[in-house]
C-alpha cells in the first residue's frame, strides 16, 4: 500500500475502524490513503490483517480496483489452484 499510494499520488486520507489497526502505527495513515484511494476494504470479520504479507490474491484485487478491470470468470481456468482462489468474485466490488 504505501508503495502504491506513493507511486500513484494518493494522499487524501479516509477514516478507518479496522479492529487489528491500532493508531501509532506506522501504517495507520497508509492505510487510510489507500482505504480513500478505494483499492481496500478490509476483510468481513472488521480487520485489515497489517502486519500478513499480502497474497496473490490480494494484489489481484488491488490491481482489479485501481485499475478498474472487468471481470474475466474463464481467466480463473488457467490457475492450477482455481479452487483455492477464494477473492476471484470479490475482487470485483466497490469499495
Amino acid at each position: 500500500m504505501k508503495l502504491l499510494n506513493n507511486a500513484l499520488g494518493y494522499t487524501k486520507e479516509a477514516e478507518i475502524d479496522y479492529k487489528d489497526v491500532s493508531q501509532g502505527k506506522w501504517y495507520v495513515n497508509t492505510i487510510k490513503m489507500a482505504k480513500a484511494a478505494g483499492y481496500i476494504n478490509g476483510y468481513e470479520d472488521g480487520t485489515m490483517k497489517p502486519d500478513n504479507p499480502v497474497t496473490r490474491e490480494e494484489v489481484a484485487a488491488i490491481i482489479t480496483r485501481i485499475m478498474n478491470l472487468s471481470p474475466d470468470e474463464k481467466g480463473i481456468e488457467k490457475f492450477k489452484d482455481k479452487d483455492k482462489i477464494i477473492w476471484r468474485k470479490d475482487c470485483y466490488r466497490n469499495s
